[in-house]
């Protein structure tokens, strides 16, 4: 698989960079991250758990996003149609193994579920709750489609105008009638077709994952500011849906024009937020701090900065906003996006 997305996480390089967290004690709710494993890597709680602890910031829970449904516990051995659900099973497997006082990792999951199955995901929907053991919480669809083939990575290579086709409609009421949440990881220009699903169920709880993904490559990099200005109209738009929350980060992918993984050394946390400064303002001007949320997207960001980089990153980006909106943040938004216990 030779994509640029598969870059490999350099240990010794991000250990060049430590920093002392900034203001450790804001609690923080980690919106997005993943546990998954390929040839020559893992990443499973014990590793993420490190990650936080070396961190020195106060990560209380996590939502884990799934991993394409092929992940930990997917086993092929299972019906199609449950074979998803075994991640959301050994993901609470390893949660419920790690110390006690660690921190609650996995506290939601968001699983995957094939919504064009129609209304037949109602059996994958139903066993993920009852093996989520109250931390399932919804299902992330991953449909990213440009005309730019050469974006897109060749396993997720998808047909377009796949959030309108009638059976993933179908599937998704379904989702929607279980008060499941729905996560979307998307490109750009794909925002309006989100739009028009948040507006065909305006009392779904719905998700756009890495603050719309952005796409700074390929013909995009011919006029970057357009390219931006045309995202950003688009989250203008979108973000009048009420029932639409936004994550913030996931700008270190393959598609955005951010090359710190390149770089000599690696980035400090004022040179990322420096970075990312005008999409997460965006966004956050957009949706509001009460629709949005940080997310670490880790171990897919971990090639371009260290844990504790991120957070202070993310950290001073925020530093403008006022402390209630910094709880929104960093903690409220996900917790009540995906219905975390009050008593977090």
């Amino acid at each position: 698989m030779n994509h640029p997305s598969i870059v490999p996480v350099r240990d010794e390089w991000l250990a060049r960079r430590t920093e002392e967290p900034l203001a450790p004690e804001l609690p923080i709710v980690d919106a997005h991250h993943h546990c998954l494993a390929f040839p020559g890597y893992r990443y499973y709680e014990e590793e993420f758990l490190a990650d936080i602890q070396a961190s020195g910031h106060n990560i209380v829970a996590s939502i884990h996003a799934e991993t394409g449904g092929r992940g930990r516990g997917c086993s092929p051995d299972d019906p199609e149609l449950l074979r998803p659900v075994g991640e959301t099973r050994a993901l609470v497997a390893g949660a419920k193994a790690l110390p006690e006082g660690a921190p609650q990792v996995s506290l939601g999951i968001v699983g995957f579920a094939d919504l064009f199955l129609g209304t037949a995901v109602c059996e994958t929907l139903d066993a993920h709750v009852e093996a989520g053991k109250g931390r399932f919480k919804g299902i992330r669809q991953i449909t990213p489609w440009d005309a730019d083939a050469s974006l897109t990575p060749e396993f997720l290579h998808a047909a377009p105008n796949r959030l309108a086709d009638p059976k993933f409609r179908e599937g998704f009421a379904e989702l929607a009638r279980r008060e499941l949440s729905f996560d979307s990881w998307i490109y750009g220009p794909q925002i309006p077709e989100l739009a028009a699903l948040a507006d065909a169920f305006p009392d779904a709880t719905i998700v756009l994952d890495h603050c719309g993904t952005p796409v700074m490559q390929g013909g995009y990099a011919r006029d970057p500011e357009a390219s931006f200005a045309n995202w950003a109209k688009a989250m203008v738009d979108l973000a009048r849906r009420e029932n639409v929350f936004c994550k913030l980060g996931g700008l270190a992918k393959w598609i955005s024009d951010l090359t710190f993984h390149q770089h000599p050394e690696p980035p400090s946390s004022q040179g990322l937020a420096g970075a990312w400064q005008r999409w997460i303002e965006t966004c956050i001007a957009c949706f509001g701090p009460a629709r949005c949320m940080f997310e670490s997207n880790f171990p897919q960001e971990k090639p371009s900065c260290s844990y504790g980089v991120f957070w202070n990153g993310c950290k001073r980006m925020a530093a403008q906003y006022s402390a209630d909106e910094q709880l929104h943040l960093f903690a409220g938004t996900a917790a009540r996006a995906y219905r975390l216990p009050a008593d977090l």
